[in-house]
């Protein structure tokens, strides 16, 4: 579909392209990536709106709403609603991506501890106490330890 996007936006083929980004944010949608499907859901109502500002906006004879208002109103109910947040989605969007464990050892991290003492406060392997500081550093974009305890701060 990604690729079907590019090719939709290279050619300048607008209506194509909302349609495209609709179907991208259901598909997203179903695989419960309501960040990403959102994203994708507002690419779509930019291409409507641009692709809407190019029609005419002229009242009708018949005194009825004008070719835009129509295309809007149309296009609009092709949109599904999102879904609520959970409480662990907003959380995890709130903290850049990170699972409640992560947080827990950034905070760790930031205390000074080391993976090995992370591991013992945890009751986890310390190679799993690795992982979880390596998983902070990808989704955060950091590479050194005392970013994560400067985030942490935050």
């Amino acid at each position: 579909m990604r690729d079907a996007l590019v090719v939709a936006q290279a050619q300048g083929r607008l209506p194509l392209q909302w349609r495209i980004e609709l179907a991208l944010g259901r598909t997203l949608l179903a695989q419960r990536r309501r960040t990403d499907a959102e994203e994708a859901f507002n690419a779509a109502r930019a291409s409507v709106a641009t692709l809407a500002a190019t029609l005419p906006d002229d009242a009708c004879a018949d005194g009825g709403p004008t070719l835009r208002a129509q295309f809007l109103e149309r296009s609009a109910t092709r949109f599904p609603p999102l879904p609520a947040a959970s409480p662990r989605q907003t959380a995890k969007e709130r903290y850049g991506g990170l699972t409640s464990r992560e947080r827990e050892v950034a905070i760790l991290v930031a205390q000074g501890l080391s993976n090995r003492d992370i591991a013992g406060r945890l009751t986890i392997s310390e190679r799993t106490a690795e992982r979880h500081v390596a998983n902070i550093m990808l989704k955060l974009d950091f590479n050194a330890r005392t970013q994560i305890a400067a985030w942490a701060v935050e």
